[in-house]
């Protein structure tokens, strides 16, 4: 809890009072303890009191304190952060003595013990802690999560009330950027659900269910019913359609219930489009309660966010009803440069000219954030392996040494032929890795699984893989191709080629 704390001042410049808040997994209460926090404009105290008459307690404390005082050489101006963990010297149920931070020194309260003490500046902090995640949601406060144009335009249009809706290819960050938003809208006194059709199933699964499904989810996140009390209120009303159900639940639980505005995110919409019945009704609902704002002042307070794979005209297929026809398109493009200059810091102390690496991987990547975060990870882990073998004095024995040149990546910056001669030698090196463990050995890399779902999707349909195979061939050939100094010459129809 400590390290989260300093994680979550050296970023934002404050102590939080939230465990949520410091992105870690711990549960406010478990069999054997009780954690709390209690945070102040220089400090911030963490307990983890014993419910065991046996077990002994704990609490850290964080310090705002001036670096010079830990650190000699550090700037006059310069601030830091200190813990320090203490234990009881014996078993003890009740709130300890707050540690203190004294003449330099931080000590430990009566009858307490130290158990650990760390220093953190920032850039030590995020040397040691900055790790590129490939796949899946980031965390809320993730230092790898880049921001793009569609972050404030999505948080602009849910919070002034504008249905909105997020639709584009897989692993392009609608996950991350669900939690990026429910994050600030909270923030901002907005009730948020999100409701992940994934989770609810299309296979073996009656309309019924599924739409029950959708109900206590909403109904959870929330904190409305517990389950027997909506079973209860679900199947007394059995003998009505299972999307007026709905309707009604919306209308007269959470828009009675929940004085705030509302902003609920329907996400992995695609999921349902292989449903065995049709959900055209659930998706006229959501334009419903839109309509509903006219001449029903309450639908006002309530908003929609859809996020996934499809495309409006995919959410109602019958050509005989009104299309969803409602709504804001947020476009999610690709990284650019200025926007993604966060992933330099995985690159400090490891490459000269750590822009210009990242730069090199945007031209292989397009800016695809799946791709672009995996080839970040890919080359510091083949920086660290060239540094290790170099150590180990085998790096210009092996035959994988000239993968990892550690000459071009530590030449002083100093006339612009080095400058030239650096950038040249790490576009061979991000060349290599991206030919070795993403072109050519595709398949053994592709871990999480990426490109093996874009191939099965291609050749899903016979008769239209012929067709989309081609078109991606002359997408590939129509495309400038670009090698790179000193490696093997780019693959057409890859990135880069």
């Amino acid at each position: 809890m400590s390290k989260g704390q300093q994680a979550h001042f050296l970023e934002k410049g404050v102590f939080t009072n939230s465990i949520d808040a410091l992105g870690i997994s711990v549960k406010p209460e478990t069999t054997n303890y009780k954690y709390s926090i209690y945070a102040t404009e220089k400090a911030a105290f963490h307990y983890g009191i014993s419910k065991q008459k046996t077990l002994k307690s704990y609490v850290g404390g964080v310090f705002v304190v001036p670096a010079k005082e830990v650190d000699p050489n550090a700037a006059k101006d310069e601030i830091t952060t200190t813990y320090i963990l203490c234990e009881t010297d014996s078993p003890a149920t009740i709130e300890p003595a707050k540690p203190i931070y004294q003449n330099g020194k931080v000590t430990c309260g009566k009858r307490y013990n130290r158990f650990d003490k760390i220093n953190l500046t920032k850039s030590k902090l995020m040397t040691v802690d900055y790790q590129y995640q490939i796949g899946g949601s980031l965390p809320q406060d993730a230092p790898t999560y880049v921001v793009r144009q569609a972050d404030s335009e999505l948080y602009g249009a849910l919070k002034a009330g504008e249905f909105c809706y997020v639709l584009n290819s897989r692993q392009m960050g609608k996950s991350s950027l669900l939690v990026r938003t429910v994050q600030k809208l909270s923030i901002d006194r907005i009730a948020c659900a999100t409701i992940d059709l994934s989770d609810i199933g299309n296979q073996q699964v009656s309309l019924d269910k599924w739409y029950g499904g959708v109900a206590y989810k909403l109904l959870c996140n929330f904190n409305l019913f517990d389950a027997v009390e909506f079973m209860t209120w679900w199947r007394e009303r059995e003998l009505m359609p299972p999307v007026q159900r709905l309707g009604e639940l919306i209308e007269e639980l959470l828009l009675v219930k929940i004085s705030q505005n509302i902003v609920i995110f329907i996400d992995e919409i695609d999921s349902v489009l292989s449903f065995k019945e049709p959900l055209d009704d659930f998706f006229a609902l959501i334009r419903s309660c839109y309509n509903k704002r006219a001449h029903k002042s309450e639908y006002q307070r309530l908003t929609f966010a859809l996020l996934g794979v499809a495309t409006p005209s995919d959410l109602i297929s019958d050509a005989t009803r009104t299309p969803f026809n409602i709504g804001r398109a947020i476009e999610l493009r690709g990284f650019q440069l200025h926007e993604c200059l966060p992933l330099v810091k995985g690159f400090e102390r490891k490459f000269d000219n750590p822009q210009e690496v990242l730069q090199e991987i945007l031209e292989w990547t397009g800016g695809q954030p799946f791709l672009t975060q995996k080839l970040c990870k890919l080359i510091v882990q083949g920086k660290q392996e060239g540094r290790r073998k170099k150590k180990e004095g085998r790096g210009e024995k092996e035959e994988g040494a000239k993968y990892f040149p550690e000459s071009g990546s530590i030449l002083p910056d100093s006339t612009d032929e080095r400058r030239t001669e650096v950038l040249t030698t790490n576009q061979f090196f991000i060349g290599e890795i991206v030919r070795t463990q993403i072109v050519e050995n595709w398949e053994a890399f592709d871990e999480p699984v990426h490109l093996k779902t874009i191939r099965d999707r291609l050749l899903r349909n016979q008769h239209r893989a012929s067709r989309l195979l081609g078109l991606y061939q002359n997408i590939g050939t129509l495309r400038p191709r670009r090698i790179v100094v000193g490696s093997p010459p780019a693959v057409p129809g890859y990135p880069g080629g």
